[in-house]
């Protein structure tokens, strides 16, 4: 209506993280129901704070592992996971897609890949080959930091102990090698047969809470509802009865920048989101405030909300209706606990609609979320046998894979009325219960396209004035250090100094020693700590490992009105570190 095609969601920070799996398997998501995990027989985790940021997802593969799996971790930050894992691979930052280059070179070598599936669901094979000749494992060596021996022990772990789940964030590279590493990931899951089958698959770890909803719903600058192309809009026309934008529009990532230039004249802003504050979209606030006129639809008054010309008021998640689609592509609705009749909070659906009418739009008259989902299931194909009234009837006790008949109350405690498991989609009709794994089928009779690959040049990620990279890490308990308890108030706090990790070579150039106190200094804050000069740390990386407890700590004692939508996460940063003065 507004003719514009400049709509993301806020957490779409690496629209990378599932657009190459349209190209390589059909669908821009998650392959495989998340509890598939625990029974798979090995594990593959790259770049993912996964305890922390997707604690559903990292449970069962905690269990895999108590159950004899094997976890091969691939990350240069120590986060929870790394405790568990058979294999920590620490490569040097930005190198992910080498080293599995590297895995993917052992598997043909040594003839590891499942040849029936590859003859059977999957194309371009021999590029795929010949493209692997440039992957020499003594220059994937020198590339990615990590052993010729152990690339070889990674490929043999993961190739032969089937079947396989790969788990990705792609935290630990820049965005011009994010398409690169997925593509990676997905030529190594066809490589082994980890698609279409039980306790496999691929996992893209969406940042946000109903990141894939938004997605399947067209709510980003060059797609439609139904991952239709811009140029595929006859019939959205049609449904909508308007016409629609031809070209795509800005994304979350230059949006911002485009206020602040002046590009981008007015915005609606609904909800919050920590990256307008954490730097990840650059002065998100500071640019906000070069546009002409700013709404923003909120439950508190945020920061940016403070800064808007008009603040319309939204209920929270339990105050209101509707549907959101997790990391499994599982469709699930919300209902309303709480009583919200006594404010002037409404849901944000009925705000937007409120606008339109108000600028005379028609078809904005929906009067319930169910009209909403009746127009989504008529547009979006996926989605075709998902009705509002099935996702409410769709209750059952949801006990996850493994549970006992009996479990401990910390185990498992389900609500008087059951779960709510929805539907997974593709849904094609009322008939169709949902589809748990991708691919079991086949692929609807297009084969799975395996992609050369290329060995490139790892893209710089410091600068002149911050020439080293800050690895941000965060476990549960570190053992081999003791810690104090302080009792402050009624809280414990924990006191220890922090170690920085820095190599020796380093550390000379910079004249520190062993047990310096030494200051790391990103564009946005500074650390102090110990130093610890370690031939184990990667050249040019420094590297603190945080306790969960603080973090949990501070989050207790924020003042913000939802300090657990603002827990920093373990971002990687180039920093300066110098000897700290007194």
């Amino acid at each position: 209506i507004m003719g514009t095609n400049n709509v993301d969601h806020s957490s779409n920070t690496k629209p990378e993280m599932a657009q190459p799996l349209e190209e390589t398997l059909g669908y821009q998501a998650a392959t495989n129901p998340v509890w598939d995990i625990e029974n798979a027989k090995s594990v593959l985790v790259v770049g993912a704070n996964a305890t922390e940021e997707h604690n559903v997802a990292a449970v069962p593969v905690k269990r895999a592992v108590r159950n004899g799996a094997k976890l091969v971790v691939i990350d240069p930050r120590e986060v929870e996971l790394t405790r568990y894992a058979t294999m920590w691979l620490r490569p040097e930052p930005g190198t992910d897609a080498a080293l599995i280059g590297g895995m993917l070179r052992v598997i043909v070598d040594e003839v590891l890949e499942d040849e029936d599936f590859l003859r059977e669901s999957c194309e371009g094979l021999d590029a795929l080959k010949n493209s692997l000749w440039r992957y020499d494992l003594k220059k994937v060596q020198d590339v990615t930091g990590i052993s010729e021996d152990d690339i070889r022990e990674a490929a043999r772990t993961f190739a032969q102990n089937g079947p396989g789940a790969i788990l990705y964030a792609l935290d630990t590279v820049s965005a011009s090698s994010r398409v690169d590493l997925v593509q990676a990931l997905s030529n190594l899951a066809l490589m082994t047969g980890n698609i279409g089958k039980p306790h496999a698959g691929l996992y893209p770890l969406r940042p946000g809470t109903n990141d894939q909803g938004s997605w399947d719903m067209g709510c980003v600058p060059d797609r439609l509802p139904g991952y239709l192309g811009i140029e595929e809009s006859a019939s959205i026309r049609e449904a909508w009865g308007a016409e629609l934008p031809t070209g795509p529009g800005l994304g979350i990532n230059n949006v911002f920048q485009a206020a602040a230039d002046g590009r981008v004249k007015a915005m609606l802003v609904v909800g919050d989101s920590p990256n307008f504050t954490n730097g990840q979209l650059g002065d998100a606030l500071q640019a906000a405030g070069q546009l002409d006129f700013l709404v923003v639809q909120d439950t508190f008054l945020s920061d940016l909300a403070q800064s808007a010309d008009v603040v319309l008021p939204s209920v929270t998640f339990a105050e209101k209706e509707g549907t959101f689609t997790n990391l499994e592509r599982r469709v699930q609705p919300l209902r309303i606990v709480l009583d919200v009749s006594n404010t002037q909070a409404m849901p944000d659906w009925w705000t937007v609609c409120q606008i339109a009418q108000a600028m005379n739009v028609q078809g904005f008259d929906y009067h319930c979320p169910a009209q909403v989902m009746e127009e989504i299931s008529r547009v979006v194909p996926t989605y075709a046998g998902i009705s509002y009234q099935r996702l409410l009837s769709a209750v059952s006790v949801l006990q996850p894979a493994g549970m006992p008949e009996t479990p401990l109350p910390s185990q498992f405690l389900p609500s008087e009325g059951g779960q709510n498991k929805g539907v997974q989609w593709p849904c094609s009709g009322s008939d169709d219960q949902g589809t748990g794994i991708l691919y079991a089928q086949g692929s609807g009779g297009r084969k799975h396209t395996l992609l050369a690959m290329e060995l490139s040049d790892v893209p710089a990620m410091t600068t002149p004035e911050y020439p080293l990279l800050f690895l941000p890490g965060r476990v549960l308990q570190q053992p081999q250090r003791g810690i104090e308890i302080e009792v402050i108030g009624e809280k414990n706090h924990i006191q220890r100094d922090e170690v920085l990790q820095i190599h020796p070579a380093d550390a000379s150039a910079l004249g520190i020693g062993e047990g310096d106190w030494v200051e790391a200094t990103s564009a946005r804050e500074q650390i102090r700590a110990r130093a610890h000069v370690s031939e184990s740390a990667t050249p040019k990386t420094v590297s603190v490992t945080y306790l969960f407890g603080e973090l949990a700590t501070r989050l207790e004692e924020s003042e913000d009105p939802d300090p657990m939508s603002n827990v920093p996460t373990l971002d990687m940063a180039p920093v300066r570190v110098s000897r700290a003065e007194g």
